[in-house]
């Protein structure tokens, strides 16, 4: 009886330090991948704000273009397309 009771309660104790690792693993897991995604979100926001910012600059080149004394609609237009 009392092997028994001792074997359960290592199989127990054995049991809860598994779970425990388990969960371990997953927050550090989960931990990596937050970071990754974090890293993702900042690169994504720096594109992000440097292609505004061209295309409000490839706007302000268009628009200077066109307000000339007589700009060449087909030229400001390429030249906008390509940027």
């Amino acid at each position: 009886m009392k092997k028994s009771f001792l074997l359960s309660l290592l199989v127990l104790f054995v049991a809860s330090s598994m779970l425990t690792s388990c969960r371990w693993k997953t927050t550090k897991n989960a931990l990596k991948h937050g970071e990754v995604l974090k890293s993702s979100i900042e690169s994504f926001e720096k594109n992000r704000s440097k292609l505004a910012d061209r295309i409000v600059e490839s706007l302000e080149e268009a628009e200077s273009a066109l307000t000339s004394e007589s700009p060449d609609l087909p030229n400001v237009s390429k030249d906008f397309e390509k940027e």
